[in-house]
């Protein structure tokens, strides 16, 4: 079996925006596309962690069938 890894997404992130007054609290379109991202790449990130877990699980699997079968035969 074989799990592929997703890979992460990536923005650049401007360090500040000239048009944009510095006591000014809501967010940004940008900024918010930036939290969006962030969050999708905590679930790419539990998404490869699971995806590892289930792997190993499946190879445990395997080598337990094959001790059984070992015992049996």
């Amino acid at each position: 079996m074989d799990f592929r890894k997703i890979c992460l997404l990536h923005m650049q992130q401007l360090t500040n925006f000239p048009y944009i007054e510095k006591d000014f609290d809501a967010l940004t379109d940008y900024e918010l596309l930036c939290k969006v991202v962030q969050k999708l790449n905590e679930v790419v990130e539990n998404s490869n962690k699971q995806n590892e877990q289930i792997t190993n699980l499946y190879n445990s699997f395997i080598l337990l069938n094959i001790f059984v079968l070992y015992i049996l035969f």
